[in-house]
């Protein structure tokens, strides 16, 4: 077995073990605003709030998900991009999320993507892992 599949086996045992969905939100226009909302299945990694300013703290986290999903996208996902989390249909593995007639996911949190790293193990694309923060 090689690296890449060693590593995809365990991204997908560690989305089915303690995932949930997330969505992508891509914006488009320039003037006004318009977006869609791509679901994906993803595992969180909560790392500790920093303070902003005074009392008001943001929260960090990494969302790492199957290449798959949003991988091949053009342009790639990146800063210009959110992460969506926390949306109604997130926490059920096996139904897809709800979108409405917009493409949209309902309610929801959106975190300002910081970066999305590549995890490509010898060439082979599995993975992205999304550092966000909001």
């Amino acid at each position: 077995m090689t690296v890449a599949a060693q590593q995809l086996a365990q991204h997908e045992r560690q989305i089915e073990k303690a995932g949930q969905w997330v969505a992508i939100r891509r914006y488009t226009g320039t003037t006004v605003k318009t977006w869609t909302d791509t679901p994906a299945k993803a595992y969180l990694q909560h790392k500790p709030p920093k303070e902003f300013i005074g009392a008001v703290v943001q929260q960090y986290i990494s969302a790492v998900t199957l290449a798959n999903t949003v991988g091949d996208w053009h342009p790639p996902v990146g800063p210009r991009d959110k992460l969506m989390v926390w949306f109604t249909g997130h926490n059920d593995l096996g139904t897809t999320p709800p979108l409405n007639e917009e493409s949209h996911v309902t309610s929801g949190k959106e975190f300002a993507i910081n970066s999305a790293a590549r995890r490509d193990p010898g060439g082979v694309l599995i993975a992205l892992e999304i550092e966000a923060v909001g």
